[in-house]
């Protein structure tokens, strides 16, 4: 996700069990929110690879986030105050992170990368974004849309969005299985919008056809 940076550095601030560091590098958002040491999480990346490998990188990630996303949300949220907009389970170099987006009470979009192990607070820099508007005025609110998926579809959340009016959250069961939940923001209605694991079973029909 692309945007530009207009605080290149954030003060940093004493969190429970850690501190809260920023970091950015104008002209360079991956280089800004790249953790400077290493997580508490580090699982093999096979981006390079395709298939069953990524699947299965997804699988050790989502093992590895012993923080879930509630409570990620819920660490952000003490960290910066404000409406969290999304959150990401990601990987990177030094390891498994949380990326959460905050938009701040006086409207400032905040990205926050926590580790994804221990649920230290890694960075926090504010940038340009849209209206955050929406998503602050939504009757529902990140946490609740995280609850609402998971009783649609029992697994662990490895992403929450707020977009087009609506909560799309991404979870993988026990059986790494991905399935993909749209969450009313209104009234916290669930809906199973996809399962992988049938899209799946559906081209193996087609291969054999």
């Amino acid at each position: 996700m692309k945007r530009n940076i207009v605080i290149a550095t954030v003060t940093a601030a004493t969190l429970i069990g850690g501190t809260v560091s920023a970091f950015a590098v104008p002209g360079n958002d991956e280089a800004a929110q790249t953790p400077t040491s290493a997580t508490s999480t580090n699982v093999r990346d096979t981006d390079d690879r395709d298939g069953d490998d990524r699947d299965a990188d997804d699988v050790r990630e989502a093992r590895a986030a012993t923080t879930d996303a509630a409570q990620a949300v819920a660490k952000a949220l003490k960290a910066q105050p404000g409406t969290v907009a999304s959150a990401e389970l990601d990987h990177t170099a030094k390891g498994v992170v949380w990326d959460v987006d905050v938009v701040g009470d006086d409207g400032t979009w905040h990205e926050l990368k926590l580790d994804a192990g221990n649920g230290r607070v890694l960075g926090n820099h504010a940038e340009q974004e849209d209206d955050g508007n929406a998503v602050k005025n939504a009757k529902t609110d990140a946490r609740e849309a995280i609850a609402a998926a998971q009783k649609a579809a029992p697994g662990k959340v490895t992403s929450v969005e707020f977009d087009d009016g609506a909560w799309e959250v991404e979870l993988q069961n026990k059986q790494g299985q991905d399935q993909d939940v749209r969450v009313d923001q209104n009234t916290a209605k669930a809906t199973v919008t996809a399962d992988h694991d049938d899209d799946s079973d559906d081209d193996q029909d087609s291969d054999d056809d």
